[in-house]
């Protein structure tokens, strides 16, 4: 348990190097729930089993949440607070769960309290560990969200993935829940009759979960409706995070995500535990198969050729590109080659023979012309000073016979 990242050892480890490291330490391997434990002398069930002994609330043939309780008494996560119980199947407090991912990140050191945040939230133990996620947290001190009540209040599991990911794939969040359309992609491997196996790119679709794209801005408000009435579905920032775990396999989006539930600390354990061996790969990047093993440039590589996928084929469909596909091939084009247009984002402004501007896509070179739709599924309508000029002759000459006067038509392209 005593390994870091590097291999090496030290004694003032934390619970994200220890299930992270894949140099040097077995509970790598074991936090998954999926190792398979081949008879009784196995290491995981032996020190699960010594841990279930200890408690009398842990189940006798679950050895996956004696494991992780084990681990959890060993680095003092979230100490058992009653004799003999564990309360590994109890559901977690937004304190709790905020001082748990702490406390599993950072080795011993000393603390200085927030003001603020105690102010916040009132005095309690886990103040010092807890106000360390104030920025990750859906609720903030900073509008009044997170209070008193609140912060004793259950977390659920939406709020606790949504720490998760706002903690560690910040970058993927925002651009995900500001995109026109919130959705994601992620490749599946389907296997036939003759063990033939083929990866293909699907929209991810959860059993139990939608986005309520009417849903307020207010995060309280929108957090108690969600709750109260989970079949309106999710805000676009909780869903949101729910595709980035998917994407990143920290969640099965072919199993029920419960997101409305509480979570308990034997599932905010093995969260934790899934989320540190995937951000915790120094040299590449965990498959959905955790044996699988992949280098960063692989997986970006792979990321970016799906990106491509999807623009084909929207473009095939003659349907609006998904926007967190274009805005990852844009990245990916040099500054100088991304398009001079203004305002269609990855075109290059051009001027045909008759004078009429048009637009020329810098990914594949397809052009748009007055009355078409861009990738992003704009109605391009001309550019720049000829704005007016350019839609009033591209409307004319395809209506040829057409009453209308230049003020109807520019008013027509709302350029009045």
């Amino acid at each position: 348990m005593f390994y870091a990242n590097n291999g090496g050892y030290d004694n003032n480890n934390t619970f994200k190097n220890a299930v992270g490291s894949n140099s040097g330490s077995t509970l790598y391997r074991y936090t998954s729930p999926d190792f398979a434990i081949e008879s009784e002398s196995d290491f995981k069930a032996a020190a699960a089993q010594k841990v279930i002994d200890c408690y009398a609330d842990i189940k006798d043939d679950d050895i996956q949440a004696g494991f992780l309780e084990g681990l959890n008494e060993y680095f003092n996560l979230l100490p058992s607070t009653e004799k003999s119980k564990s309360g590994i199947y109890s559901t977690l407090s937004r304190k709790e769960f905020m001082a748990l991912v702490y406390r599993a990140e950072t080795p011993v050191q000393e603390i200085q309290e927030d003001e603020a945040f105690t102010k916040a939230v009132g005095k309690s133990a886990y103040n010092k560990y807890a106000q360390n996620l104030k920025n990750n947290s859906y609720l903030s001190i900073e509008n009044g969200d997170l209070d008193a009540t609140t912060y004793d209040g259950d977390i659920r599991r939406a709020e606790a993935i949504y720490m998760i990911v706002n903690r560690h794939f910040r970058d993927k969040l925002s651009g995900k829940a500001e995109s026109v359309r919130v959705s994601g992609y992620k490749f599946v491997d389907t296997q036939d009759d003759n063990g033939n196996v083929t990866t293909e790119q699907v929209e991810i679709k959860f059993t139990d979960a939608k986005l309520n794209p009417e849903a307020t801005e207010n995060t309280l408000e929108a957090l108690n409706e969600a709750f109260e009435r989970p079949d309106t579905g999710m805000p676009k920032y909780l869903y949101a995070t729910l595709l980035i775990a998917a994407e990143i396999n920290l969640i099965d989006m072919q199993e029920d995500t419960r997101w409305d539930e509480p979570i308990t600390k034997n599932e905010a354990l093995q969260l934790l535990a899934d989320t540190y061996r995937i951000t915790n790969s120094e040299d590449g990047v965990l498959t959905a198969n955790t044996e699988k093993f992949v280098t960063k440039e692989q997986q970006e590589e792979a990321d970016l050729q799906a990106a491509y996928d999807s623009y084909k084929k929207s473009r095939e469909k003659g349907e609006a590109v998904d926007p967190y596909a274009l805005m990852d091939i844009m990245e990916s084009i040099p500054e100088e080659e991304a398009g001079d247009s203004d305002f269609y984002s990855g075109y290059d402004l051009k001027i045909g023979e008759d004078g009429v501007h048009y637009l020329k896509s810098v990914i594949d070179g397809h052009e748009v012309h007055i009355g078409e739709k861009t990738d992003q599924g704009l109605t391009y309508k001309g550019e720049l000073n000829d704005c007016r000029e350019d839609a009033i002759y591209w409307y004319r000459s395809t209506h040829p016979n057409t009453d209308m006067t230049d003020d109807e038509i520019a008013s027509y392209f709302k350029l009045d």
